[in-house]
């Protein structure tokens, strides 16, 4: 027991970061601590599992994809509005305004768009990702480039994201 809560304790040092940019990502800003706090508790609970598989961070994201699913559950599939999102993820203040750049496109994708790109962002490899949300990883790498095309186009348009479904509809009219 003493080992599982030290080794508990380690990781929760290395990755409250990450897992607290994930919550804030994908809840309302009332609620991040919260989702954050059973995030960390499903980790306790699993921690077992995670020493037999090895790789911690795909474990994690595991962990919270899947936490953020039963939460979807409980709200009973709800849609969160974008006003209701945190809007700034702590960081430091030289890349405070790339940081809300990104977190701004973060939150004009959907919930499983959203999980790729945090996962790809804290460095999960393509195969890691393909496991944690069940996708083919060849898919999962021409999603990843498209997703990362459309964070350029939304750099570049000053912030102006529009969806394929928008250009097709701007260029009809």
């Amino acid at each position: 027991m003493a080992e599982k809560r030290q080794l508990f304790e380690q990781l929760f040092i290395r990755n409250r970061g990450r897992i607290y940019m994930f919550a804030e990502a994908f809840v309302p800003r009332n609620e991040v601590q919260d989702f954050e706090q059973e995030i960390w508790l499903q980790v306790w609970r699993s921690l077992d599992a995670f020493q037999e598989q090895g790789d911690f961070k795909k474990w994690l994201y595991g962990v919270a994809f899947n936490t953020l699913r039963d939460f979807n559950r409980k709200q009973k599939q709800q849609e969160i509005s974008l006003d209701d999102l945190a809007t700034e993820p702590p960081c430091q203040e030289q890349h405070r305004e790339g940081v809300l750049v990104v977190g701004k496109f973060l939150r004009t994708l959907g919930q499983t768009d959203r999980a790729v790109m945090l996962m790809h962002i804290g460095g999960c490899e393509y195969r890691e990702i393909a496991e944690v949300t069940g996708s083919q990883e060849s898919t999962l790498r021409v999603h990843v480039h498209r997703l990362k095309q459309q964070l350029r186009e939304f750099m570049e348009g000053g912030h102006g994201y529009r969806t394929a479904h928008d250009r097709v509809e701007r260029t009809e009219v």
